[in-house]
């Protein structure tokens, strides 16, 4: 099935397959399927059962709920709204803010412009360049950001946390891991205040103008410059690290 056209809207589709260019707002109904869609001069709306989804080049803003196939977003100017169900879920040059679920299956996210909220069970969580920060939790599998900007919150339970910060930080930095290692990666410079802790693990510290506090094997409190900007790290059963790129 094939639509077309710049006022076109496909309403339903209740099987097969689907491939819609350069359409008005689209909504969307499938299951056991695929559907492609790009050119989107207005809003997305899809539901997918067992349907995979790759949607580009959208004006509007997008929202995909699908299971047990992967969804593909790429090139949405407005806000991305996406859920799954045992499906993994991928989104790239995303305009506005993004948010995520999935289980079973990993989130890859690139280039967001908005702030982020994406939490996926049994699965991992990767990102590159989060342009307005994020809150991020994972329950089975790591948590992976490099490159991000604004405030992160990154929460993982059976699995590490790794943050590569793209320049120096402007918003609070918080993260957890429950089972794995944790550990942030900031540039020369800045101004922050350090509280990194772990229970079953060893903390390291490697800034520099670093002027600790407190500093025992698992607790290290301290700050470079006026510390203006607060860092908490903390790991269960895992070591801590802070150093530089």
């Amino acid at each position: 099935l094939r639509r077309s056209g710049e006022e076109n809207t496909i309403r339903q589709s209740q099987s097969g397959n689907l491939t819609v260019d350069r359409t008005g707002a689209l909504t969307a109904k499938l299951r056991h399927g695929e559907l492609k869609a790009h050119g989107i001069k207005g809003d997305v709306d899809v539901e997918g059962e067992h349907a995979e989804l790759e949607i580009g080049d959208v004006e509007g803003a997008l929202r995909c709920q699908t299971s047990f196939r992967d969804t593909n977003v790429e090139r949405v100017k407005g806000e991305v709204t996406l859920t799954g169900t045992r499906g993994a879920l991928r989104a790239q040059e995303i305009g506005g803010a993004l948010r995520a679920q999935t289980d079973f299956a990993d989130i890859e996210l690139e280039r967001i412009a908005g702030r982020v909220e994406a939490t996926v069970s049994h699965g991992a969580l990767r990102a590159k360049g989060l342009a307005a920060g994020a809150k991020l939790k994972s329950s089975g599998g790591p948590i992976e950001v490099e490159g991000f900007k604004g405030e992160i919150s990154a929460e993982a339970e059976r699995g590490g946390v790794s943050l590569v910060a793209e320049g120096a930080l402007e918003a609070p930095v918080t993260a957890s891991a429950k089972h794995g290692n944790v550990e942030l990666d900031l540039p020369s410079g800045g101004r922050v205040r350090v509280e990194a802790s772990s229970r079953k693990g060893h903390v390291d510290v490697d800034l520099p103008g670093f002027e600790a506090t407190t500093t025992s094997e698992d607790r290290v409190l301290g700050r470079v410059g006026d510390g203006a900007i607060e860092v908490r790290l903390d790991a269960d059963h895992g070591d801590v690290k802070v150093d530089t790129h």
